[in-house]
C-alpha cells in the first residue's frame, strides 16, 4: 500500500481485507486487490442484491404486536 496517502485511508483498506467485509471509503477501496473487489460474497451484484433481504426499522404497532406474541409464545411454554 502507499505510504503517502493518509493513513486512514490505508487503515480503512486494511481493515477491510482483515475483517472480509465491503469497504465503502473510495480512497480506500481503490487501495483493494482486484480479487477482493470482485468477490462476490463481499461486493455482490445486483442478482444477489435482488435477492437478498435488508433490514429495516418496523413501525412501532408492528414491533408492539410481535413484541405481543412471543410474551404469549414464552407464557404457554411454561
Amino acid at each position: 500500500m502507499n505510504t503517502f496517502l493518509p493513513s486512514a485511508v490505508c487503515r480503512a483498506a486494511r481493515n477491510a481485507l482483515y475483517i472480509y467485509r465491503a469497504e465503502p471509503n473510495e480512497a480506500a477501496a481503490a487501495l483493494l486487490p482486484e480479487a477482493f473487489l470482485n468477490d462476490l460474497l463481499i461486493y455482490p451484484n445486483q442478482t444477489i442484491q435482488a435477492k437478498s433481504e435488508t433490514c429495516q426499522a418496523l413501525p412501532r404497532k408492528l414491533i408492539k404486536r410481535h413484541k405481543k406474541i412471543m410474551q404469549d409464545l414464552n407464557q404457554a411454554i411454561r
